[in-house]
């Protein structure tokens, strides 16, 4: 008997056969916008598909289910070659399923043509096969090692395997026929079911932190979320393929919206957390008690402290347009957020005089050696603004820390005698070279920002 909670939750997404172009009505303004879906979007995901019941869903899932083993039989045919393209992290898989399978591949190795030998063999691989495939959603299992990913490891495996060896290209057109017959029922599962997708996407378009996606973004980042749910569940717990699928789109679309819903990103369990104060603030709101921080923290069982942290780093995330209106200082005319802020910039006279000194440093700098001008460059931060050790620089150029000081006092003395031939010594550079031996990298990045 089904459940009537689960069937009733599959008969609310049945009935809901909104109108997947036209806004729905409960949305005006911006909202609204975004609610709509053009036409040819919605008729290339199949949103106009009708919907699977929930007998129709459990019988897909079960043949897709069939199809993933039916390609762990496929590649485990193969008595030579099979258990060399299995994945290494499920090599320990089924112990003794494996050592079945081995002695059956022997023993078809062995008698080719003999009845019995293939029959073992077929036997044994289909019992490793339902094992590779229980394999890929135990406990543990992580997440780059789940969800077919074996499957498709061993599947590049033949084929690479078929193309070093022609005679293996018939093992590979009977895995690549497994794999076909996988991918058509996972389309089939997956495209007679976005419905849910496009239902669990359309009350996202007001969650905070949504306001810059529109329902089509939110159906893609759903789509993933169904994806997962047609290979992790499970038909034989009795339980509706609707009720699991809409957990997996949830969490994708809760994912997507803390990752891009948000001009400055906020991690996903930060996101958790505030989604859990903001309900514990409109719960107190409503029972009239004071929202304080201490309330909300007994509210969802965290600390004041985790709270306060929250919260203060959803306030660092808010973003004010820098046209917005604001007062002055003086409080009598309103006046930009723009012109509200000082410019502590350098002046473009000062960023112009900056650059010719730079073209005149680099004249002087032509006249050094190269080891003396990569001395000098890294000594004083002329490439990156970093000034560096004598040690460093000595072990870079190959000598040691009393030649690097050697070469550096050779080329200011170079640089300090064309500067003088110059008439330089009034100059900013002039100055540096001859009292100080130092070029400012503050001048330096303001003449190449």
């Amino acid at each position: 008997m089904p459940n009537a909670n689960a069937a009733a939750h599959t008969n609310q997404f049945r009935r809901h056969r909104f109108t997947v172009v036209a806004p729905n009505q409960h949305y005006t303004g911006a909202t609204a916008e975004r609610a709509r879906l053009p036409e040819s979007f919605a008729a290339e995901i199949g949103l106009h598909c009708e919907p699977l019941s929930r007998e129709e869903s459990i019988a897909a899932a079960k043949d897709l289910r069939d199809a993933r083993e039916g390609c762990w039989r496929a590649i485990l045919s193969n008595p030579r070659r099979g258990v060399e393209v299995l994945p290494p992290w499920l090599i320990g898989t089924d112990i003794e399923g494996r050592r079945a399978y081995d002695k059956a591949s022997l023993n078809l190795r062995a008698s080719p043509n003999a009845r019995r030998s293939k029959r073992d063999h077929d036997h044994a691989g289909k019992a490793l096969a339902a094992a590779l495939l229980r394999a890929d959603q135990a406990p543990g299992v992580l997440p780059s090692q789940r969800d077919d990913h074996g499957l498709d490891y061993a599947r590049a495996s033949v084929s690479r395997l078929a193309r070093r060896d022609p005679s293996l290209r018939p093992w590979h057109a009977i895995v690549e026929q497994a794999f076909a017959k996988r991918a058509a029922s996972l389309d089939f599962l997956e495209t007679r079911n976005l419905r849910f997708v496009a239902a669990v996407a359309r009350r996202y378009l007001s969650h905070p932190g949504a306001e810059s996606l529109s329902l089509s973004d939110l159906i893609g980042y759903g789509v993933p979320g169904l994806r997962l749910a047609c290979l992790r569940f499970d038909p034989d717990r009795g339980y509706a393929f609707s009720t699991y699928s809409v957990n997996w789109i949830r969490h994708c679309i809760g994912r997507a919206i803390a990752d891009h819903g948000r001009l400055i990103r906020i991690t996903s369990h930060t996101c958790d957390r505030l989604q859990k104060i903001s309900a514990a603030q409109r719960r107190l709101a409503a029972e009239g008690k004071p929202v304080t921080e201490i309330a909300i923290a007994k509210a969802t069982g965290m600390s004041a402290k985790l709270v306060r942290s929250s919260i203060e780093a959803l306030a660092t995330t808010q973003i004010s347009s820098m046209e917005a209106p604001c007062l002055a200082m003086d409080g009598d005319e309103t006046t930009t957020l723009r012109h509200s802020y000082r410019d502590d910039g350098p002046a473009q006279d000062e960023v112009v005089h900056a650059k010719e000194n730079v073209s005149i440093l680099a004249d002087l700098m032509a006249t050094l050696t190269p080891r003396e001008r990569t001395v000098v460059a890294a000594r004083f931060g002329l490439d990156d603004g970093h000034e560096r050790l004598l040690v460093d620089i000595g072990r870079d150029v190959g000598v040691g820390r009393e030649r690097v000081r050697q070469i550096e006092k050779d080329a200011l003395l170079k640089m300090r005698a064309e500067a003088v031939a110059r008439g330089l010594a009034g100059d900013w550079i002039g100055k540096s070279i001859m009292v100080r031996g130092r070029v400012s990298p503050r001048q330096v990045e303001m003449a190449i920002g």
